[in-house]
């Protein structure tokens, strides 16, 4: 009734969705579509609640007036798990935004989000819509509307049947790739045509033999399956191109033209493979190499022993305005989605990419969508949610250009090794992520070269640190024996009857024998007692495995505002040594497995926003500069730990040789010491709550009726370890008694809670009993 790559609803209504696996015998098809929050869900449906989407004609997909389904709405504050609905609201939310950055002179004020730091976003949805500031945002079919209304629209209402030229379809046996040829070659010759595969048959095709030659020319495939026929020995080439490069006559002369609807399965197990390293797959899905205007949409490419859409060539301008829209890429054996340096403008909405790079021939490698070319919008992507991509989901690449924009674009499950978005780029680059989510990726984030700014989002849960070996369970009650860290989730059965107050999501603490394990708890087994999760400390064990990585690792220049990061394995955020800048505005750092920020030598600006409740598994800080000789500024931040039992030691820690000028301003310390280690001589503290920077102390009685050396010890009662060459101090005498003379005390030691001090009694005191007091004033006024 169905077949995969069929665009359906629910007979009540609702959204429309793309069918991506089918069962004849259970009479049920399992659906795909992306939710309002950006989503993409999955779920099965018997057939009989189902019928075909009324399908947008051709006029309609061309003259810019289609609009997809998976909307969001965009808000400027970039709060994460916002919809987009493609309004931008006015730029007054943006007001309030610090202007301290000298990186960021305009942010901020009447020009909102069309400014220098978000001049991606701006610059590239402006030139997109032919707008002159923000407003309404189309992205059916965008800037390809304005050229496509010229067409003439009559030429697309002709319809030639591959199989009125010989294509059969359903019979492996049959060679249908004749029948595509024939077909296209007419709709080339009459200057435009939709050639129509129809539905409800797999048809069996050649590799490397199926092109568009002709502009105004669409293959319209919704409901059929485009199947390479098998070819152990021989490398073929693309299920079907778009464009030919290799054609002088062709070159540079192709526009308008497309794929809409239909499956096009490449048999890779069935195909030569390819054995070189190095080499990209030759047997890919869609192929596009020289074309200006081309569009794709509802394609499912799968098996493909390459990629599965990719697009190539060099900087030329008959290679731009590509968009490819509600298209997936599944178990292809390199990248689901790759473009080549050199396409300009182009645009990738909702679409999604599950399972790729996974191919028989090891350590080839592929991601999800694999990014480079100038000008680009990534809108609502979706990658690795129900299998990972072999090499992470989302990656621009060195040699990508400028301009390329992440919107709403969801990443899971990268597996060791890789990362969730990996944003290499050009040294002079400029790249955006707007509202984008990491859900349990090994590192959601690694940027090396360029300007990256990231507006909203969440980054949570990197791949969730376990010590025990799966299956296995390991008992805590009166007995409980210590563990020794391996891999894999465990499960926990509380066996001596005590209550354990915890939820899904959250971490519990486990103690009984002299032994006990935290850890973080997946879900409740009810029918058994027992907690199913991963564990992250075990009797004192060290809780984050060898190799693990922080949630962002950032070697550029690097920008946040309003993201969320949350639960990484290692710290929320790396900051590696490098001559670059980055801002953090109103970001929320928390619950990390150890430090919040860890700055190697990097200027670093933050304003507002938390870092709190870090050091989740091991010994941990909110910030931490090590051997940095960079300057940074901490500006009404909030720092320390808000849990009944903390876990972060400090809210900053210098450690190692720090200097460099720094400031911390307006900000609030909770819950833990605020500061550890030597604070550098050039940084100033101010108006914050909650830290102490200088204090006055007195100590207890000492006597003086004896001559010699008495050591005393007081508390300063100081947030931080004063040095001591800012500590002074003076005598109190008791009573108003002058009868005694001591030598000027003399500051031994300076603690995190105490000063040490001798003083001498010269001359005691005649009186019994007369006693003395020091008074200490330590810090920097």
């Amino acid at each position: 009734m169905f077949s995969i790559g069929d665009v359906v609803r629910l007979r009540s209504g609702g959204t429309t969705m793309t069918v991506a696996q089918d069962d004849s015998v259970a009479r049920s098809v399992r659906c795909i579509w992306m939710d309002q929050a950006g989503r993409c869900c999955e779920k099965d449906f018997p057939h009989a609640v189902l019928e075909r989407a009324q399908a947008e004609s051709m006029e309609s997909r061309l003259n810019g007036t289609w609009v997809h389904d998976g909307s969001r709405h965009l808000d400027q504050t970039g709060l994460a798990g916002q919809g987009f609905d493609g309004v931008i609201d006015p730029p007054g939310e943006w007001a309030d935004i610090p202007q301290q950055s000298e990186e960021a002179p305009s942010l901020g004020g009447a020009a909102g989000p069309m400014n220098a730091q978000a001049l991606a976003i701006a610059k590239r949805l402006n030139a997109l819509h032919g707008m002159g500031g923000a407003g309404l945002l189309d992205f059916a079919m965008s800037y390809a509307g304005a050229q496509a209304r010229s067409i003439d629209a009559p030429l697309y209402d002709q319809e030639l049947l591959v199989t009125d030229f010989g294509a059969v379809g359903n019979d492996e046996g049959h060679d249908d790739t004749p029948g595509f040829l024939a077909a296209l070659e007419v709709a080339q010759i009459r200057g435009g045509a939709r050639v129509v595969v129809p539905a409800g048959r797999t048809y069996w095709v050649n590799g490397g033999v199926i092109r568009v030659k002709g502009s105004r020319v669409y293959v319209v495939a919704e409901g059929a399956i485009v199947k390479m026929r098998p070819s152990p020995n021989e490398n073929q080439g693309a299920l079907i191109t778009l464009g030919h490069y290799g054609d002088a006559l062709v070159r540079g002369t192709l526009h308008d033209v497309g794929i809409i609807g239909g499956t096009f399965d490449g048999n890779g197990e069935n195909q030569k493979q390819g054995t070189d390293l190095n080499q990209d797959g030759d047997n890919s899905g869609i192929r596009i190499e020289d074309v200006v205007r081309a569009h794709i949409v509802g394609c499912v490419v799968r098996n493909c022993d390459g990629y599965g859409i990719s697009s190539v060539g060099t900087f030329l301008p008959h290679r731009s305005e590509l968009v490819i829209e509600r298209c997936g890429a599944i178990h292809n054996h390199y990248d689901g989605f790759d473009i080549k340096g050199g396409l300009q403008n182009y645009s990738l909405i909702s679409c999604w990419s599950e399972g790729n790079g996974f191919g028989p021939i090891p350590n080839r490698g592929g991601m999800g969508f694999d990014l480079r070319g100038d000008d680009a919008v990534i809108l609502g992507c979706v990658a690795g949610k129900t299998h990972p991509n072999g090499s992470g989901n989302f990656r621009i690449r060195e040699n990508a250009g400028d301009n390329i924009v992440l919107i709403g674009c969801s990443s899971y499950n990268a597996p060791a090794g890789s990362y969730g978005y990996n944003v290499i780029g050009s040294n002079t680059g400029t790249y955006v992520m707007q509202a984008c989510l990491s859900y349990r990726d090994e590192c959601a984030l690694k940027h090396s070269r360029g300007r990256l700014v990231v507006v909203g989002g969440s980054f949570l849960d990197s791949a969730i640190y376990t010590v025990f070996q799966s299956p296995s369970s390991q008992t805590v009650g009166t007995t409980a024996a210590d563990v020794t860290p391996a891999s894999g989730p465990i499960s926990v059965a509380i066996t001596d009857g005590r209550h354990i107050d915890c939820g899904p999501r959250n971490y519990v603490t486990i103690s009984g024998g002299g032994s006990h394990i935290r850890m973080f708890v997946e879900s409740i087994d009810t029918a058994t007692g027992s907690l199913v999760g991963t564990v992250v400390q075990a009797s004192g064990s060290n809780a984050i495995p060898a190799g693990s990585v922080p949630m962002i690792d950032n070697l550029g220049s690097l920008l946040l505002f309003g993201t969320r990061i949350a639960r990484s394995r290692q710290d929320g955020i790396r900051i590696t040594q490098s001559p670059y800048h980055s801002e953090f505005h109103g970001v929320l750092v928390q619950a990390c497995a150890r430090h919040g920020i860890l700055n190697l030598g990097a200027d670093m600006k933050v304003f507002g926003g938390e870092i709190i409740n870090n050091g989740q598994a091991q010994l941990g800080r909110g910030v931490v500069f090590q051997d940095s000789d960079k300057d940074a500024q901490i500006i009404g931040a909030t720092l320390g730990d808000t849990q009944s039992a903390p876990t972060q030691a400090q809210g900053i820690q210098f450690s190692g040789t720090v200097s460099g000028t720094g400031s911390v301003a307006q900000c609030r310390f909770v819950g833990v010491p605020p500061i550890q280690g030597v604070v550098p001589a050039a940084w100033e503290f101010s108006g914050n709550q909650g830290y102490r920077r200088t204090g006055f102390a007195v100590s207890n009685e000492f006597p003086v009726t004896a001559v010699g050396v008495q050591a005393i010890s007081i508390s300063h009662g100081l947030d931080t370890t004063p040095e001591r060459e800012t500590v002074s101090v003076s005598i109190l005498r008791e009573g108003g008694v002058v009868n005694y003379e001591l030598d000027p005390p003399i500051v031994i030691a300076t603690t995190s809670t105490t000063v040490s001090v001798s003083v001498n009694v010269r001359t005691a005191a005649p009186t019994p009993g007369t006693v003395a007091r020091i008074a200490i004033r330590a810090g920097r006024i």
